[in-house]
């Protein structure tokens, strides 16, 4: 009866701890590089991020960023994102991979320059590993530096919040430890 107890204790434990969401509110910078295909329509500009700072933990922390981008053509040039989802956001790090959709607000030429500035707000679609049951968003603002008409480098600046389902590992390996204990004092008891 004891071991009854025991058991059915670790499994409420089990499933209140699976139940709760974890949030990171979370600040990164961006730097990479870009480069727009002309050759279709919509256009479609590629970048590839890398991440210089993260506040966020080390297992969720993206390592890289690419994003395809919809374009269509115009007399006056191109015109990034003509309506919310028409943008795809995707990344990940080694331990699993995120999708999102994001609209741009502006993208403005900064005095005559090859300078462009931008900024936009994007929400998360869902993801795979760490990132399975992610929801959440956020805004990003940066420029665009054009080395030639169709490639550059970009720095961007990402703010938001990343919700998941499931507890970090560190929490996971934790509950397990737990788990063998109160099995241990049961298996004494009887």
């Amino acid at each position: 009866m004891k071991l009854f107890r025991h058991t059915a204790a670790g499994i409420a434990l089990l499933a209140s701890f699976g139940a709760t969401a974890a949030s990171y509110d979370y600040n990164e910078t961006f730097t990479g590089a870009f480069a727009l295909n002309l050759l279709g329509t919509p256009y479609v500009r590629t970048e590839t991020m890398s991440v210089d700072t993260s506040s966020l933990p080390d297992w969720l922390a993206s390592v890289a960023q690419d994003t395809i981008t919809s374009f269509t053509g115009s007399s006056g040039g191109l015109s990034f994102c003509g309506s919310a989802g028409s943008c795809q956001l995707a990344g990940g790090n080694a331990l699993g991979s995120y999708s999102g959709s994001f609209v741009l607000d502006h993208y403005t030429q900064v005095g005559g320059t090859t300078e462009f500035s931008f900024a936009g707000s994007f929400s998360f679609t869902g993801g795979t590993g760490v990132f399975d049951g992610i929801s959440g968003g956020g805004t990003f603002s940066g420029s665009d530096f054009y080395a030639s008409g169709v490639a550059g480098t970009t720095v961007k600046s990402v703010v938001g919040t990343i919700s998941l389902p499931v507890p970090e590992p560190a929490s996971v390996s934790m509950m397990l430890a737990g788990l063998a204990v109160i099995a241990g004092v049961a298996r004494r008891r009887c």
